[in-house]
Order: structure tokens, then C-alpha cells, then sequence
């Protein structure tokens, strides 16, 4: 994605392409040099100065894409994710404005940039199982430490403002041989796919292949559900006192669910469980 011509002299954030060997989760690659102002990046500077505000957010909104090559590893990706701690990714930085301007609008187009421009590359690392990674379900936005999914294709702009920030980071984590990780506990799982309780927020909690969905109204179980002695031994303890504390976490994954995105599944100790878990 070139400048666009039509901003001569604006210093744009454009695609970047940046290996990282041992990479260290999602931190953001360092810097070595300190930056250098010439004559040219002055008239640069004093251009985008006279940019009116507007034009600049849209300048300054960002996307980040993240492609994560894991294997077995004695480390998790993060405190919060459990997928193995990738031993290489590749990241590649866009302005909104510059996917716009090249047809890239929507999350899946963006997918399909990728592979086209990136996937020799990482076919040389992880083969045709690496480029058959790269597609929309297996697409993660990550917000406050975790990890969203989406339902279903979105614009890039609405993903921007939905989640309301400059910087949107997506990720790709392939994993060669699959999910390998077992959990027992208590998962809890936001979704408003059943129609007939769409409008009621409600976490399922689950436990040994039994789920049970509490309200998150008035954190009472619903009275026509499956439950465990688990569920019962616990409900006072453990499971409402931890939906109290959480609930405003709780009632943003279900707004977010409600826009078509996909909330992680959380234990007890608040980690998130994926697919690649």
C-alpha cells in the first residue's frame, strides 16, 4: 500500500512487514535508533501540523496483524491466554485510511491481502497448514488481555469504532497438531445466539459437560437447566460471588457478543481458553 497521492508530504504509517524471532507475546517490536530529523521529515512534521484534526484520526487509525507460529512450549502466550508461547511471528502494521484507498475494507479482505502478499513466507515456515490458518474464523481482536473472534465479516472502520481505539491489533495463531490442553473447572461463556433469550444478558457456566446459564440481571440459575452438585455446592461460594465481581466485564461481552463478535471462554482464575488452547 503506496502514499497516496493525494497528501503529498504527510509522514503516513504505512504496511510494514516485521519478523520476530522468540517472540515475547504481543510486545510491540524495539526500537534501537533514536529518530533522526532531517529537512525533509521537518516539512513532514509542519504539513501534517496543518492537517485539520479530522483528517488526522483517520489518518492515525491503525490496524496490527499478528501471525503467530506455536509449538509445545513451557510458556503460555500471555497470563490471560493459554496458547502456547509462539517461536516466531510476523507482523505486519496498516493505516486505515491506506486499506481503504487500496479496496481492503473489510476484516476478511485484509485476511486475503495477507495471504496473498505473506504467504510464501509463511509457508516456508509452517507449510500449506500455515496458509489454511489464514481465514476469518480463526481471526482474533484482542481487547483489554483477551481475545474476541468474530461471528461473522465486519468493515475494518466498524471494527475501529466499535471498539473504540487508534490501534487494533488482530491475530492469527497457527498451531501445528492442534489444541493439546485439558481444563476441569468452571468455564464461563458469553453468547446471545439463542433467540429466545437474546434479549436477557446470562453467562453459561460450565463444569464437566454441564452447563448452566445464570442471569446477569439478578444472578439467579435458570430454573429449567441441567446442573451438577457441583453447580449446587458451589452457586453461593464460588459462582455468584465471582459474576457479582465481574459483572461489568461480564455485561461488556455480551454487548460486544451482541455486535457480532465472540467472547473468550474464562476459568476461575480468569484465563482464557481457545481453540488453540
Amino acid at each position: 500500500m503506496g502514499r497516496s497521492q493525494t497528501e503529498p508530504g504527510v509522514a503516513q504509517m504505512v504496511e510494514r512487514v516485521v519478523w520476530d524471532h522468540e517472540a515475547a507475546g504481543s510486545k510491540p517490536v524495539t526500537r534501537t535508533k533514536k529518530a533522526v530529523f532531517t529537512a525533509k521529515s521537518r516539512r513532514d512534521h509542519l504539513s501534517a501540523a496543518l492537517i485539520p484534526s479530522c483528517v488526522m484520526r483517520e489518518i492515525m487509525k491503525l490496524i496490527l496483524f499478528q501471525i503467530h507460529f506455536c509449538g509445545m512450549s513451557m510458556k503460555d502466550y500471555s497470563k490471560k491466554i493459554l496458547i502456547y508461547s509462539p517461536f516466531r511471528t510476523l507482523r505486519k502494521l496498516f493505516s486505515l485510511k491506506n486499506c481503504s484507498l487500496n479496496q481492503v475494507k473489510t476484516a476478511s479482505d485484509l485476511v486475503s491481502r495477507i495471504k496473498q502478499s505473506e504467504g510464501d513466507q509463511i509457508r516456508s515456515v509452517s507449510g500449506e497448514f500455515g496458509v489454511s490458518c489464514l481465514s476469518l474464523p480463526n481471526v482474533y481482536i484482542e481487547h483489554k488481555g483477551y481475545l474476541f473472534g468474530l461471528k461473522h465479516d465486519k468493515s475494518l472502520s466498524e471494527i475501529i469504532s466499535q471498539f473504540n481505539k487508534a490501534l487494533v491489533i488482530f491475530h492469527i495463531f497457527i498451531v501445528p497438531g492442534g489444541a493439546s490442553r485439558e481444563h476441569h473447572g468452571y468455564k464461563f461463556i458469553v453468547h446471545s445466539d439463542e433467540s429466545i433469550h437474546k434479549y436477557s444478558p446470562h453467562v453459561h457456566v460450565e463444569k464437566s459437560g454441564i452447563s448452566t446459564r445464570y442471569s446477569l440481571v439478578d444472578f439467579k440459575r435458570y430454573p429449567n437447566d441441567k446442573y451438577s452438585t457441583e453447580h449446587i455446592r458451589d452457586e453461593k461460594k464460588v459462582i455468584i460471588p465471582y459474576l457479582k465481581e465481574n459483572h461489568k466485564w461480564f455485561i461488556e461481552k455480551w454487548n460486544l457478543s451482541m455486535m457480532g463478535y465472540i467472547p473468550p471462554v474464562e476459568t476461575l482464575e480468569g484465563q482464557q481458553i481457545c481453540r488453540e488452547s
